[in-house]
């Protein structure tokens, strides 16, 4: 690992976030859900609307930030845009910062459940990972 060309996706817990200035949100499963009742012919149109209400999101995986779409309806980041991240589900209560026009240094990688990825949490120190704007930081 060369820590002097390399930039590593960035892990901070999720706690840390300021959520409230969090304005672009897309949940995958969310996003299945919806085109799965959309698609389904034996609903009527107030029956797919009654399940679009009663659709729930709590513990999904989310990507915040800045994405795109490909052809196949895949997201990438948006290498144009501010920050690309995944917001993990409440098992690990994460955040990976994939791409980002913020590179800090920090003194850690993270453990074995996110390998080769560094810690945001850890501290200053030498190894380059994307981070989030401060105003994403809480304080």
């Amino acid at each position: 690992m060369n820590n002097d060309e390399a930039v590593f996706t960035g892990v901070i817990s999720a706690n840390g976030i300021a959520w409230e200035s969090v304005d672009n949100e897309i949940c995958l499963d969310c996003e299945a859900i919806s085109k799965d009742i959309e698609e389904d012919e034996a609903l009527d149109k107030d029956a797919k609307q009654d399940e679009l209400d009663c659709m729930e999101c709590f513990d999904h995986e989310k990507l915040i930030g800045d994405w795109l779409k490909d052809e196949e309806g895949k997201y990438y980041p948006d290498e144009n845009g501010e920050y690309a991240a995944i917001v993990t589900s409440s098992t690990f209560n994460c955040v990976q910062v994939v791409w980002s026009k913020y590179i800090t240094e920090v003194r850690a990688m993270c453990s074995p459940c996110f390998p080769n990825q560094a810690d945001l949490d850890s501290g200053k120190g030498n190894i380059k990972c994307y981070d989030l704007p401060d105003y994403l930081i809480e304080q």
